[in-house]
This record gives structure tokens, sequence and C-alpha cells, in this order.
């Protein structure tokens, strides 16, 4: 029984620290950002508010040590996570390009190959 308002306290400060963080850690999303974006990706945009934000937030695609390096790379892990969640999206569907899209243009910025 004692054990229970430490597990109650930790939770509660666990929370408040993730709420301060993502507070913190957001930058401002401008409306002429916004405006910025391709029909594709707002398409994406929605689409990724759908499906993805189910497993993780925006801080995700952000932080110092992300895992994408490379639009290649990019598209990799978009289709891993579809194929995890089982969602419907094949490479090269319309969706999964939207989404890649979004992501790209909010985020990451990179430089989309030739080919593509």
């Amino acid at each position: 029984m004692k054990m229970i308002p430490y597990f109650l306290g930790s939770l509660l400060f666990v929370t408040a620290s993730l709420a301060l963080a993502e507070n913190a850690t957001v930058s401002p999303t401008n409306v002429s950002e916004i405006e910025n974006l391709t029909e594709e990706a707002k398409n994406g945009e929605l689409l990724h508010n759908a499906k993805c934000v189910v497993c993780h937030s925006h801080l995700v695609y952000i932080r110092e040590n992300r895992k994408i390096h490379n639009y290649d790379s990019l598209k990799i892990q978009v289709e891993r996570c579809t194929e995890s969640l089982g969602i419907e999206w094949w490479p090269d569907d319309d969706e999964m390009l939207a989404v890649i899209a979004y992501l790209n243009e909010k985020y990451y910025k990179f430089e989309k190959p030739a080919d593509e």
C-alpha cells in the first residue's frame, strides 16, 4: 500500500514532464508555412493525423537524434510504419506518397530524388 502514493506521484511527474516537454520543443507554425504545403502534402497531413499520431507525436520528427537522414530513409520508415500498423497503404500508393510529402515538406525538407 505504501507504493501507491509513490506510483501516483511518479505518474503525475511523468505526465507533467511530457506536457512541458511537448510545449517547450514545439516550434511555432507560421501561417505561411501551412500555406506553402502542396495539395499532396495537405492531404498527407490529414492522413498522418488520422493514422500516425496513434503511435507518436510530431516530436519524433524534430528530435536531435532522429533516424531519418534522407528522402529514401523517410520513405522506408513510412513503409515500415504502415506495415507494423497494418495500414493498407502500399509503396507508391497515393496515400503513402502524400504522407511522405507532408513529412518531408513540414519537417525534413530533403531533396526529392529525380525519379520520384
